[in-house]
């Protein structure tokens, strides 16, 4: 039986993907991540393509992980799932805690995940 302890898995991507954004499951492949939508992971690289290869770390290792910010997040408030697998200072799927802070659309952050930062 086969099993991952590395944190990183590789997905087929089911388009372009940028890179440190929140992606879920679609299938066997990875999508961006919605505002609704509990993330696998974030993309430590980016696809160019459908079906492209694509590493993500996977949100229920231990550690930090890199994200896309949508606007401005203050240092140490919460992030929450937003469109296009960014995060965003409100919302209504926690994804963690803002390590620095990001002063607009695009910035990209170190987020805590929830079980590390409550």
């Amino acid at each position: 039986m086969q099993f991952n302890d590395s944190g990183v898995k590789t997905y087929a991507s089911t388009a372009a993907l940028a890179k440190h954004r929140l992606v879920k499951k679609s299938g066997a492949s990875v999508e961006y991540n919605t505002a609704s939508d509990r993330p696998v992971g974030s993309t430590l690289n980016p696809s160019f393509n459908a079906e492209e290869p694509v590493p993500v770390r996977l949100t229920n290792c231990p550690g930090t992980f890199l994200a896309t910010a949508s606007e401005a997040i203050g240092l140490n408030g919460d992030c929450f799932a937003a469109a296009d697998g960014k995060v965003a200072s409100t919302g209504t799927v926690l994804v963690g805690t803002a390590e620095i802070a990001a002063t607009a659309d695009g910035d990209v952050i170190e987020v805590m995940p929830p079980s590390a930062s409550e």
